[in-house]
């Protein structure tokens, strides 16, 4: 499972910190795009190949015991800096090849933000099925895919007034309503994770992205009062989103020109008369 990609412009994204916005594009490894690694188990293949991290996981290098457990590859980053935003979101892209049965067991995909207060937004992902939870308390929903091909999940956060949430799955409004509270707060972190629970399985991600949410039709991704090449690279994939999912949530920032829910050449327009350059 091997998946190629062609970009019309290469940006060097190896740095993450991207104003009010982090994000990892995989064009290196984790732990060089600033994700501190948790845990590693069972020896992990792990690779980059045209802006996918792919994690091969299985049970060969701990043959000595049985399941349940097997190959891990783990990391951890705390979000203190955005306490206190009036709305944030993560959204991530990837596929993977394990087995829905895995999900019990929190494999082969997960991704979660929380905090040690009860705050807690969970992704389990499998082929063809993902399972979206806020607390083992409230509603758990579980949700079927298209199978073996990237999926991208995607939590948007308003904190301002009574908190809200909103789960969307390539660019569908999934789940709307109340949050128990605001988020993040108090320690937040966010940690991801590709493990082999009974089954192996191969995972590629694309890309993790989390941070304020950018103004609508701003043209300004990362929210750092400038509109750039860095920008553009966001801008550029937002081209072309029309009709099917209109509204994408994550391109809300990019629809100038109307904003019609379509992101095409008359925004593009509008983006270079705003192009400022950097800083």
């Amino acid at each position: 499972m091997r998946p190629s990609r062609t970009l019309l412009v290469v940006i060097s994204l190896a740095a993450r910190g991207f104003a009010q916005v982090v994000s990892s594009e995989f064009f290196s490894d984790p732990v060089s795009e600033g994700w501190p690694l948790l845990q590693q188990y069972c020896d992990p293949e792990l690779w980059n190949d045209d802006g996918l991290y792919y994690q091969q996981l299985d049970f060969d290098a701990c043959s000595d015991t049985a399941p349940p457990g097997g190959g891990q590859d783990e990391y951890l980053e705390d979000i203190d800096e955005f306490n206190g935003s009036t709305n944030w979101f993560f959204e991530f892209r990837v596929m993977t090849n394990g087995d829905r049965s895995e999900i019990p067991g929190g494999a082969p995909i997960a991704l979660t933000a929380f905090n040690f207060f009860g705050e807690n937004y969970g992704v389990v992902m499998a082929r063809d099925q993902v399972k979206l939870y806020r607390d083992a308390a409230l509603p758990i929903l579980f949700i079927d895919l298209a199978s073996e091909v990237p999926h991208t999940i995607r939590l948007d956060l308003n904190n301002l007034g009574q908190p809200t949430y909103k789960w969307y799955i390539d660019g569908v409004l999934i789940d709307e309503g109340p949050a128990e509270d605001v988020f993040p707060s108090d320690d937040a972190r966010i940690t991801w994770r590709g493990k082999a629970w009974y089954l192996p399985c191969e995972n590629a991600w694309d890309y993790i992205r989390y941070g304020v949410i950018p103004q609508i039709a701003s043209e300004d991704f990362d929210s750092d009062g400038d509109i750039d090449l860095r920008d553009f690279r966001y801008f550029h994939e937002c081209v072309g989103r029309t009709g099917e999912v209109p509204g994408d949530p994550g391109c809300h920032w990019a629809d100038t020109a109307g904003e019609d829910g379509v992101v095409d050449l008359r925004d593009f327009a509008v983006f270079q008369t705003l192009f400022t350059g950097k800083d």
